[in-house]
């Protein structure tokens, strides 16, 4: 579980500074890596550390995935108490691999090695776009939208709460990435009269106005004591909805009861 923990939170770093190694920049004739011009690339050093970045690639950026998903595949009939073939494997299983299942409902358990993949598009796959972009942010808000919709389609997560805040940040994510392209498109058209500027000036403070408050309200529903006082509420409205229904008095039919029961 430590081992599983320490990757997954390593992988988005790690995934990154290996693809940045393969990003590279031709200025006169020659090819230089772009997180370093004194390296050439495709010759000397370069070519040994290729070399390492295509086995972390290998092991890591696609093996973490591969392991995770091969393992949860090999178990699938032992993952949950519930419908479980033998009791004994499945408190095996959970202990040793639970933490990258057991958070998601039992028909999503693959989810994580789908965001662990969501991951490494965002990271290889921008890099690999370039910098200042706008095909790199086209893909982060398709890969984006995507996500978003999967969330709200699968409702992956166990907890109500996780599902919610999960939705609420993929949004704010959508949102900040689409300001991004909307500013490099703004920057492509730059023949645009004052009604147009001062449109956009209003949307974009909108937006993000709105990426402030969903970050804010993703944090605060992230406590414990705001999801305590939503379920409080929800009792107490669900306990009086509950007392209306049992104080409502019964209409009578105009029906005989027992003749009815005669004739069936």
């Amino acid at each position: 579980t430590l081992i599983l923990f320490f990757a997954f939170t390593l992988y988005t770093g790690v995934s990154t500074r290996i693809f940045r190694l393969f990003k590279c920049h031709e200025i006169e004739g020659s090819w230089y890596l772009t997180a370093d011009y004194t390296v050439k690339c495709q010759e000397g050093v370069w070519n040994v550390y290729a070399s390492v970045a295509g086995l972390g690639i290998v092991v890591y950026v696609i093996g973490l995935p591969a392991f995770q998903l091969y393992i949860l595949l090999t178990n699938r009939a032992n993952l949950h108490r519930t419908d479980c073939e033998d009791p004994q494997a499945q408190r095996i299983v959970e202990k040793q691999y639970g933490s990258i299942y057991v958070h998601y409902t039992p028909e999503s358990f693959y989810f994580d090695v789908v965001d662990l993949l969501r991951r490494l598009v965002l990271t290889g796959g921008l890099i690999m776009m370039g910098e200042e972009s706008v095909a790199q942010i086209f893909l982060g808000v398709v890969v984006c939208v995507a996500w978003f919709g999967l969330l709200i389609y699968k409702r992956p997560y166990a907890a109500w709460w996780d599902n919610v805040i999960a939705v609420v940040l993929a949004l704010h994510l959508v949102l900040t990435l689409l300001a991004g392209l909307a500013l490099k498109v703004y920057e492509a058209t730059p023949d645009q009269n004052e009604y147009q500027k001062v449109g956009f000036d209003i949307v974009l403070t909108i937006v993000t106005v709105l990426c402030v408050c969903l970050s804010l309200g993703s944090t605060l529903l992230g406590t414990p004591w705001v999801q305590q006082a939503y379920e409080a509420h929800h009792q107490r409205r669900e306990a009086r909805r509950l007392k209306a229904i049992q104080s409502k008095p019964r209409r009578w039919s105009g029906k005989n009861p027992m003749v009815e029961m005669s004739r069936v």
